[in-house]
């Protein structure tokens, strides 16, 4: 688990700091929200080819009223896509994008307050690999902002396995459409 916090952390550091270099090639480089919710940027490397890496993460919490019991999770994860170009229209770029998405979640489970649990906390860790295929429209607003949607298709493999049971490893797979829209800034 903290092998991959700080992969992340050095993500982050490398995109954060490099955004001042590439920002002087005005144009080249672009920060990008996303829904999915997902933040990173847009890099140009070429007229025909971009380079998309984002990095997403989320966190939940619940607890019941009567027993205190309740349950906490977090996720983490990357994608990186590579857009190629296809035509322009006016204003409008078309693209298609394949991507390597990664995640890893970890989950707490807590027995009501007061019961007699020999085992305490539930905790599981598991992590998520995956590809995704998609068409998408680019939209240049102004020429500081590009709006962006896409849809394809996308599939996963997802491994977890309990910390608090050593022999239970849960494996699947798991594939359907997927969709997205977004902004991006280019400073």
């Amino acid at each position: 688990m903290m092998r991959t916090e700080r992969v992340f952390a050095a993500l982050l550091a490398l995109i954060i700091s490099e955004c001042p270099t590439f920002a002087q090639d005005a144009g080249k480089v672009g920060v990008a929200m996303a829904y999915p919710a997902a933040f990173g940027i847009v890099w140009h490397a070429t007229d025909a080819i971009a380079i998309r890496p984002s990095v997403t993460y989320s966190g939940s919490s619940t607890e019941t009223s009567t027993t205190a019991a309740g349950s906490s999770a977090w996720s983490v994860g990357t994608t990186i896509a590579v857009l190629f170009y296809l035509k322009k229209y006016d204003s409008v770029r078309t693209y298609v994008s394949p991507s390597y998405r990664y995640s890893h979640t970890s989950t707490t489970i807590h027995p009501p307050s007061g019961s007699a649990s020999p085992i305490g906390d539930l905790k599981s860790t598991g992590n998520t690999n995956g590809g995704a295929g998609t068409f998408g429209a680019e939209f240049t607003a102004t020429t500081h902002l590009r709006i962006i949607g896409e849809v394809g298709f996308a599939f996963s493999h997802v491994s977890q396995k309990s910390a608090t049971f050593s022999t239970v490893a849960v494996n699947g797979k798991a594939w359907g459409a997927t969709a997205g829209v977004g902004l991006v800034f280019y400073p």
